[in-house]
């Protein structure tokens, strides 16, 4: 946080009503970092994806969702 603050990515402000604890704003700037990232990601994913058919891509959806369900109900 300390770091995404002081490269103006987000804002801190006390909170009014308790002391103890600080709102976190995201900033314009964080916003258009988050926006470029996701571009970027989605990029790649495309990238990545591009050998499999449409059926091929939903059954490895499928397939990832049951391994994180199962390794959520081991934790």
């Amino acid at each position: 946080m300390d770091r995404l603050h002081r490269d103006g990515l987000l804002h801190r402000t006390p909170c009014k009503h308790d002391r103890r604890a600080t709102i976190l704003t995201v900033t314009d700037q964080g916003l258009a970092h988050l926006e470029e990232a996701c571009m970027i990601v989605e990029k790649e994913q495309e990238r990545l994806f591009a050998p499999l058919s449409a059926a091929q891509r939903e059954e490895l959806t499928r397939s990832l969702a049951l391994i994180a369900e199962a390794a959520k109900e081991r934790a």
